[in-house]
């Protein structure tokens, strides 16, 4: 964090200047020592202060409160005391690993085919509102899947259920966006390619001819007239 002091006085120089900083949360540290000294400021004088700070690695990704005071002594030998706050916005480094796309390399004109996605959050924040939108030509053009947040060292399994419409007959190539964000509402996407080849639906087999009766009757029991012959007498 940099301060700029200014001396407002016209004719008297400002000497033991000292500058320190404090975040309650203790979520924002001076890095080494908390408190930054400058020999004197002249009258009329600018003088930036570069304060280095360390941010804890479980500090929440929020808008935080930082304080700066600033002491001088005048030449008069008095000494004054000023403090000002001032807002700074935490993010943090979200990091989403996808596991193994589950997805048929292969399928017919009107078939359904399922879509399964493990979402990993290997970051120290929550991961929220994990959407994903596909892009597939004949199967999908911008529908969405909300997976939701992810908490850290949790996994979300991401699904989505695609109809095989108007797609062509052949290799049909697109993507899966995968977008999520802070708990500050800062944005990031991940893609991911998806291939699948379309086949022609199989004609319906037709059905099989009905059974000759007179070669049933041949093959299986004696018609009317053989039995008549044979017991007329």
């Amino acid at each position: 964090l940099i301060c700029t002091l200014s001396n407002k006085s016209p004719r008297n120089a400002l000497t033991n200047v000292q500058v320190t900083l404090n975040e309650p949360s203790g979520a924002i540290l001076p890095q080494g020592t908390h408190t930054l000294s400058v020999e004197s400021i002249a009258p009329g004088q600018q003088v930036q202060v570069t304060c280095p700070v360390l941010l804890q690695p479980d500090s929440r990704p929020r808008l935080h409160v930082v304080s700066a005071s600033a002491q001088a002594t005048r030449f008069s030998g008095a000494v004054d005391t000023l403090t000002r706050a001032f807002t700074v916005s935490v993010t943090q480094d979200m990091r989403l690993k996808l596991g193994q796309v589950q997805f048929p390399p292969q399928a017919a004109q009107g078939d359904l085919l399922s879509f399964e996605l493990p979402l990993m959050n290997m970051g120290k924040g929550t991961i929220h509102n994990t959407l994903l939108s596909f892009s597939l030509p004949g199967l999908s053009q911008g529908e969405s899947v909300l997976a939701g947040n992810i908490e850290p060292g949790g996994t979300v399994q991401a699904r989505a259920t695609l109809r095989v419409g108007a797609a062509p007959v052949g290799e049909v190539s697109g993507t899966v966006d995968i977008s999520f964000e802070d708990a500050e509402g800062t944005a990031s996407h991940l893609s991911l390619p998806l291939d699948v080849n379309i086949i022609a639906r199989p004609a319906p087999s037709e059905s099989k001819a009905t059974p000759d009766k007179s070669a049933t009757q041949s093959e299986g029991e004696p018609s009317l007239m053989t039995v008549i012959r044979q017991w007329a007498p």
